[in-house]
């Protein structure tokens, strides 16, 4: 780590410089801290769900100075508050990312409740089906189907996707206008952080 922050970073703890002239962490930075007047310096880091740490936040003061415990604990309310402002633009980067990928991609993807109705189809999957989104969303993926799979066929998908948590094979169905295809079908269940199911995805 370098001074304060980059220690606090490098330790994953708090760095608690009282009196930048006589810490060592300082001893390389003396003289750009003097410039800047600079001669105390707290560091806390603060860090992701997993425990990595994403940054630190560093109060700076003009003389030397020890922190009270409510100097700290606002301080380490702020790194938690900035742990969370981080992780939350992290998450929709993500989200932005995937969002990007669902309506770009060639392949038809339909994402379902439990129930299962549908909550969501990219453009693919419009174009190969005929059903536009808004006549898409809230019905049951079985508007597809040709009557070409008996139900010991259903019966037998479903079987697996509740228990081993997905599904793949060769599928006759239906488009809007009547017309029959065949398509490779993949389904799967999404889980939520406690191993619950939440969705399915095909």
């Amino acid at each position: 780590g370098k001074g304060s922050c980059g220690s606090a970073a490098a330790l994953g703890k708090n760095v608690i410089v009282e009196d930048i002239d006589t810490h060592p962490y300082w001893a390389p930075y003396r003289d750009i801290a003097h410039r800047a007047d600079i001669r105390a310096c707290w560091s806390v880091p603060f860090f992701d769900e997993g425990g990595k740490v994403l940054g630190t936040v560093g109060c700076y003061y003009a003389a030397p100075r020890a922190p009270r415990p409510t100097d700290l604990a606002l301080i380490e309310e702020f790194a938690r508050l900035a742990a969370l402002a981080v992780t939350k633009v992290r998450a929709n980067e993500r989200l932005r990312q995937a969002a990007a990928v669902f309506s770009a991609t060639r392949d038809g993807i339909v994402i379902t409740d439990l129930a299962p109705r549908i909550l969501a189809v990219n453009r693919a999957w419009s174009e190969i089906t005929g059903y536009s989104e808004a006549e898409a969303l809230g019905q049951n993926p079985r508007i597809l189907q040709s009557g070409r799979h008996d139900r010991a066929f259903y019966k037998a998908m479903w079987a697996s996707i509740r228990q081993a948590g997905h599904w793949q094979g060769e599928v006759w169905n239906r488009r809007k206008n009547g017309e029959f295809f065949v398509e490779w079908l993949s389904i799967s269940t999404v889980y939520d952080e406690h191993g619950r199911p939440t969705n399915y995805v095909g």
